[in-house]
């Protein structure tokens, strides 16, 4: 009896970090009575077979995973993939774990209307899945919202910020396509227009550790890692209750805001704001502009990627060794406050400096408060959600 994890190194599946941290949370789901096992290699599926409560978790859908879940369907092994409905691939079975754009765009739209911000912008969408997702589902909820109003990342970010900057004051919020993409947005607003940022809904998705610690804190729309290991535990327990009465089940995650500075801390509104109901798509559908080949994402996005990376490899000592560094503690300060050895504050410091390609303390003090404040990240800290 068990919950397989596939964790095989040998299939090109490209698993985001946000997944990584989500499955060592489900990992944790022994603690709750649900043993869990990785899977290594995809030929050891067949110890599955020989396991009548085997049900195998697969953190990504990948066309290279395939086969597994056809041994797996063949065999009478249910399979749970977050991030992916089981409709998207109607020849496999399996029961999907994963939020939906049309849920979280009401979201967004109830929470926008319901502080009179009527007139809404997406920028920085790109012509990918995820984007054209969400920016289909605003257009096909919201009818003020037209082709005109999404601004596409189609040579990089500074060419999208040129292309919205004459027509900022068109707008009352801007949805942006990812937490990073808002935290470049809000740096160039408040270097060329701080009164039009400061009177803004900026809005970015993910809820990533940039939204949290950014000089400006971004409001961020994205489900809860929690909610994702309730719905896997939820979901495995049915299947191993229902085997031979249920084949699979859709579990829609949540949408949860998470208001911070960047709409100035506005609540969410008491009661839904009542939305058009969708009775069929929008014509004629929005189209989205190709991807040139000399993209370039630009210097700041790319650096914002390198330290929510360096931050999901964190653990309490590494932030708390951040925060010293920021406020300009010596390391002898930093080793005797923690009640750590010197070596030990070494090896965390060169780990940060390795992620970030930076050579010394000063360079790294340097970068990081280039994006991040020392009073968001003492806040995050000290928060009931730090590590969540």
């Amino acid at each position: 009896m068990a919950l397989y994890i596939l964790n095989d190194p040998n299939i090109p599946m490209y698993i985001p970090l946000k997944t990584q941290y989500e499955i060592s949370m489900i990992k944790a789901l022994n603690r709750k009575r649900i043993p869990t096992k990785t899977l290594r290699q995809t030929s050891d599926a067949g110890f599955m077979a020989d396991d009548p409560q085997a049900v195998l978790l697969i953190p990504e859908f990948n066309a290279s995973s395939t086969e597994l879940i056809l041994f797996c369907n063949k065999n009478n092994i249910p399979v749970i993939v977050l991030h992916s409905a089981n409709t998207l691939v109607p020849f496999l079975t399996f029961s999907g774990i994963y939020g939906h754009s049309y849920t979280d765009e009401r979201a967004i739209l109830q929470y926008c209307i319901g502080a009179g911000k009527k007139r809404l912008a997406l920028f920085g969408f790109k012509n990918v899945s995820p984007d054209r997702d969400h920016a289909d589902a605003i257009y096909n909820i919201y009818p003020q919202f037209t082709q005109n109003d999404l601004f596409q990342r189609t040579v990089g970010f500074e060419q999208c910020f040129t292309d919205f900057f004459p027509r900022r004051y068109e707008y009352d919020a801007i949805l942006c396509a990812n937490d990073f993409i808002a935290a470049c947005l809000l740096k160039k607003l408040k270097q060329l227009d701080d009164d039009y940022a400061k009177s803004r809904f900026i809005i970015g998705i993910s809820n990533t550790y940039i939204s949290k610690l950014f000089k400006t804190t971004i409001t961020s729309v994205t489900y809860s890692r929690d909610d994702v290991v309730q719905a896997v535990a939820v979901t495995y327990r049915v299947l191993l209750h229902n085997k031979n009465h249920l084949t699979s089940i859709n579990y829609l995650l949540p949408t949860k805001i998470f208001p911070r500075e960047s709409t100035r801390h506005i609540p969410l509104p008491e009661k839904n704001i009542s939305l058009p109901a969708v009775k069929s798509l929008r014509e004629p559908q929005l189209k989205f502009a190709e991807i040139s080949q000399n993209f370039n994402e630009g210097a700041d996005l790319k650096q914002l990627i390198v330290l929510e990376n360096m931050f999901v490899t964190f653990d309490k000592l590494d932030f708390q060794i951040l925060l010293y560094f920021m406020k300009g503690a010596t390391n002898t300060e930093i080793a005797n406050r923690l009640f750590i050895t010197p070596q030990a504050l070494q090896y965390h410091t060169r780990q940060m400096f390795e992620y970030t390609k930076t050579s010394g303390k000063q360079k790294f003090i340097s970068l990081i408060s280039e994006y991040i404040s020392a009073e968001n990240l003492e806040s995050y800290i000290s928060s009931p959600d730090f590590l969540q």
